[in-house]
């Protein structure tokens, strides 16, 4: 999976999980792509914690999902 596939694959589940609220269109989305930031950046220094077992492969996808979530929020 591509980091943008999975930007979009967690905001997708995000928004999923909130489409039946009464949260109106646009807070929704606000919210779910700064949901989708959080996480990543949770998981970043979760991997960072781990550093020497972590493969620098895997923090460099985490960065890439965290840039394309950042260009989809910007282009909507």
């Amino acid at each position: 999976m591509t980091p943008k596939e999975k930007s979009e694959e967690l905001i997708k589940k995000l928004d999923l999980a909130l489409i039946n609220t009464s949260i109106y269109f646009e807070i929704r989305k606000y919210f779910v792509y700064n949901c989708a930031l959080i996480t990543v950046d949770s998981i970043l220094n979760e991997i960072n914690w781990v550093e020497n077992k972590t493969p620098i492969k895997e923090i460099k996808f985490w960065i890439k999902v965290k840039q394309e979530i950042k260009k989809i929020k910007n282009a909507k």
